[in-house]
């Protein structure tokens, strides 16, 4: 069993963001809503390699890839991003069944 992670710290004018999984960081900027992050799972690895079915075709596509608490050593994906007047930052964490 593991948990996703985006951890969001915020410094002047920058947002350096860590995520581990599928839960996702966006940044809503003059109306546009921009993705931060890209999920760790089997389907989206499959779509970065243009090997994936399409979506509604695929059964696996909620498996995870990277996750705090798996097996191994997984670490976070970090980036940033300079903020200016008026961004708004936010997260999504997939609901489980």
């Amino acid at each position: 069993m593991g948990s996703t992670l985006v951890a969001m710290h915020v410094v002047n004018e920058r947002a350096i963001i860590a995520d581990v999984g599928d839960s996702r960081a966006y940044l809503l900027r003059n109306g546009v809503l921009d993705a931060l992050t890209i999920d760790h799972s089997l389907y989206a690895e499959m779509q970065a390699s243009g090997m994936a079915p399409p979506r509604s075709e695929f059964g696996y596509r909620n498996v995870i890839t990277r996750a705090l608490g798996m097996g191994g050593m997984h670490e976070a994906e970090v980036s940033s991003v300079e903020l200016r007047e008026g961004d708004v930052l936010m997260t999504r964490q997939r609901p489980r069944s």
